[in-house]
């Protein structure tokens, strides 16, 4: 009967977690030619003070895995995601561990979940079909996914 009765409460959630995992997963910008994947939390309730979130995504390449780390903080959602991936595959899933760490740097809390791409990151091109951030227009003006006013003669972007 005490669990029926607790069923409707919302004080019976388990306040135990700091966080839980919202969402995430694999994004393939055609665009940019590159690849990521992320995690997004949802607070449950407040941190403590001086808490850091680390969140280690396993390396789709291959080698050490990617570690992402930001203060803890209650709110709304936080996403982390990592830097541009190579060597994704279609159907494997990729490892994530999320942990809350204290000022002190003990673990408070941990998650864990995989992440499965449903395309291959072959079905990305080459090169950024624009030069430049986001979506703005290619900084010469040029209708080319690639300007050749861009480049020198071996290839290096004069722009930088």
């Amino acid at each position: 009967m005490v669990a029926v009765a607790c069923l409707g409460l919302s004080g019976c959630v388990d306040q135990s977690q700091y966080l839980e995992i919202a969402g995430g997963g694999f994004i393939f910008n055609y665009r940019n030619a590159e690849a990521t994947y992320g995690v997004v939390l949802m607070p449950r309730r407040d941190p403590p003070p001086g808490a850091m979130i680390e969140v280690t995504f396993e390396n789709p390449a291959g080698g050490a895995p990617f570690v992402v780390s930001r203060p803890a903080r209650g709110g709304g959602r936080i996403a982390l995601q990592t830097p541009a991936l190579t060597g994704v595959e279609k159907d494997r899933p990729y490892h994530v561990v999320v942990r809350l760490l204290s000022q002190d740097g003990e673990e408070l809390m941990r998650l864990e979940r995989d992440y499965v791409s449903d395309v291959d990151q072959s079905v990305l091109p080459d090169q950024p079909l624009a030069i430049g951030p986001g979506y703005q227009k290619n900084i010469d003006a040029s209708e080319e996914p690639f300007p050749s006013s861009l480049y020198d003669s071996n290839g290096a972007n004069t722009t930088r």
